[in-house]
């Protein structure tokens, strides 16, 4: 094992630009280098480290993050079409009125006169 530290200690994370390779006993687990086409005597396997392995699967999707800010206003969008025609409204209270504002109002056969005869009492036609 303490060849094992020292071949490692050289290399600070990431991967080298050149593979290292070695063979490693099965039994004992020690580990002997060896260059890149040699091969491995018997009872050891071969072994590779500092080369980049091929690209792993995507993480997890992340937490949403915060909403942004409100936009600014859009434009006026177009008139839209007359609406139909409201209800009937309720009958309004009903007025004040004095028999004088009768006098010249328009009826079905000319105006409305206004007379009084010699006792005060009023008389409408329509003339």
């Amino acid at each position: 094992m303490v060849g094992a530290t020292a071949l490692t200690s050289g290399q600070e994370g990431g991967s080298s630009p050149e593979a290292k390779a070695g063979c490693v006993h099965r039994k004992s687990g020690a580990l002997r280098l060896s260059k890149a086409g040699a091969g491995c005597r018997r009872g050891e396997r071969r072994i590779r480290w500092g080369r980049d392995g091929g690209r792993g699967s995507a993480g997890a999707a992340g937490a949403a993050g915060p909403a942004g800010r409100a936009g600014a206003a859009g434009a006026a969008g177009p008139a839209g079409a007359t609406g139909g025609a409201g209800p009937q409204g309720a009958r309004g209270p009903r007025g004040e009125f004095e028999f004088g504002d009768f006098d010249g109002m328009p009826c079905p056969d000319g105006e409305i006169a206004l007379t009084y005869d010699d006792n005060g009492e009023a008389r409408f036609a329509c003339s």
